[in-house]
């Protein structure tokens, strides 16, 4: 299985609408995502924190797009890349981080 995280970095100036991205961004992209082969899932976060001191969060939104492999991924992605990309402006001033990560495995808590 296969991972994309966006990661929103917590700058200086900048700034990310939580609404703006669950109500308007996110659901046209899983509409995109949804009838691709492969796609899994997506979840995201709302940057709370800093454990190693300084004020705030890190990131103040993590996106995290699960698909079976790279190649569903991209494919789907380079379908729909205009429309997904184009509404970035809409709901954050700040460029991402994307990293993309195999789950090699996963320790359960009971």
């Amino acid at each position: 299985m296969i991972k994309i995280s966006i990661l929103y970095p917590k700058e200086e100036n900048s700034w990310f609408d939580m609404d703006c991205y669950l109500k308007k961004h996110l659901p046209v992209t899983v509409k995109h995502f949804c009838g691709q082969q492969g796609f899994r899932g997506i979840s995201v976060e709302r940057g709370l924190e800093n454990i190693y001191g300084g004020s705030g969060p890190i990131y103040s939104a993590l996106c995290h797009i699960l698909f079976d492999s790279f190649e569903n991924f991209t494919e789907a992605y380079n379908s729909h890349e205009i429309i997904i990309r184009d509404d970035l402006l809409n709901y954050t001033n700040v460029k991402p981080i994307i990293q993309i990560s195999e789950r090699v495995k996963l320790i359960e808590g009971q």
